[in-house]
């Protein structure tokens, strides 16, 4: 009887399956089709077909499609091929984390079966409380056990509000993580624009006080704005011990909505920004741009002046721990790994004695995430600013970078917070 296996019906959205078709007709060409909805009742669907093997059966991480949504041999192609096919609702269709994603498989050709496999991001024992401590605002995940465990500040991009799947699948994976807020919510600015930095020293100081989290160092990791804000604060505060900064800046850039403004203070004061009295700003390479507008070439333009780029470099050297870069050499949102080599490189010329790693991935853009999500969607609509952008990448490269980031980063939090 045909039958599609899934070695783990349930599990964790960041774990990879092996899923084998048998029971097929020898030699058949197999049609299989992934379809889901996400939390936001957008519906997805991806397809490949395959020629099963003389004894009628189809591995998935090893079999070559003949025709589909992806070209190449990967256990978990069906998931992140899968493309929007009945848009219901914009925004972030991960953002809502409860219960869980069902993807439904089905299996024809020499044969009929189907399967069900759950997508969830919390572990079983996983708890979440907001922590509103001070003005800060964001949900605390806790693993399972009583800890203390290493703690992890997980911070937003430029669309602000809080990256809840991350710190979801950190905690399920062991450390506390902190989803922590600073624009775009309740209670907090609603664009980023002149945030104090103050805001984040608070959110240290409360999640210290927080038991399942010890007093040891913490994490700051962030994508895009994120990433540079992740940076701007390892070099701020010596509680921070460890930074990973996906498509981030090692330059300080200005406010989101007004970009001849900060987008960050200190004591008052504004932190300088690239942007600030900018010779070589060229705005005529994003005016020209009727939609799906690509900004690398704009960040390009004022990188190219060197005066604004020395004052408004981040101070890497002063973190207290390893630094991890994440970058995709397609990013079409901004030039990202030009951007962390610049990091990379002060590092290295001040001799940081901590270990230091960027990886930089061929045909990737700026959606860089935990793996195995779509990564179909290059254009998309801001949070905030609602232009749509060209965020660069092949859904393949993106996958690959998803994937290959992931696990290194847990590794990578892992040694750096239990050695410290």
């Amino acid at each position: 009887m045909a039958r599609i296996r899934v070695d783990q019906p349930t599990a964790l959205s960041d774990q990879a399956l092996e899923i084998v078709l048998e029971g097929f007709a020898a030699d058949a060409t197999v049609e299989v089709v992934a379809s889901r909805r996400d939390f936001m009742n957008n519906g997805w669907r991806a397809w490949a077909r395959f020629r099963a093997d003389a004894d009628g059966r189809v591995d998935l991480s090893t079999a070559q499609p003949l025709v589909g949504t992806y070209s190449d041999p990967s256990a978990m192609g069906l998931f992140w091929s899968m493309q929007l096919t009945e848009p219901r609702a914009e925004g972030d269709p991960e953002r809502d984390i409860t219960g869980a994603i069902e993807v439904h498989l089905a299996a024809r050709g020499g044969g009929e079966a189907e399967a069900t496999v759950r997508r969830i991001f919390c572990a079983p024992g996983v708890t979440d409380r907001w922590l509103d401590d001070g003005g800060n605002v964001g949900l605390l995940f806790l693993p399972p056990s009583a800890g203390p465990h290493p703690a992890v500040i997980v911070l937003s991009g430029s669309s602000g509000g809080i990256n809840l799947p991350t710190a979801a699948l950190l905690a399920s994976r062991g450390f506390a993580a902190l989803a922590l807020g600073y624009f775009n919510m309740p209670g907090l600015p609603p664009t980023l624009d002149a945030i104090p930095l103050e805001y984040f020293a608070a959110a240290i100081a409360a999640l210290h006080r927080q038991p399942e989290a010890g007093a040891g160092p913490l994490a700051a990791m962030g994508i895009s704005r994120g990433g540079e804000l992740a940076l701007l604060l390892g070099a701020t505060y010596p509680e921070i011990g460890a930074v990973v900064a996906t498509v981030p800046s090692g330059v300080v850039h200005g406010g989101l909505t007004r970009p001849r403004g900060p987008a960050w203070t200190l004591r008052g004061e504004p932190v300088d920004w690239l942007q600030r009295d900018n010779a070589c700003t060229d705005l005529s390479l994003v005016e020209n741009q009727e939609r799906r507008v690509a900004t690398t070439p704009l960040f390009e333009s004022s990188l190219r002046d060197a005066e604004a780029v020395a004052r408004s470099m981040i101070p890497v050297e002063c973190i207290q721990g390893p630094v991890l870069l994440i970058s995709g050499r397609d990013d079409r949102m901004w030039p990202s790994t030009a951007m962390a080599e610049l990091s990379l490189r002060r590092l290295r010329e001040h001799g940081h004695p901590h270990a230091v790693e960027h990886l930089a991935y061929d045909g990737a853009g700026h959606l860089i995430h935990p793996p195995f999500a779509p990564t179909t969607r290059r254009y998309q609509k801001h949070g905030v600013l609602g232009t749509e952008f060209d965020y660069g990448g092949g859904p393949a490269a993106n996958a690959h970078a998803c994937a290959d980031s992931w696990p290194k980063v847990l590794d990578f939090l892992g040694t750096a917070l239990r050695t410290t």
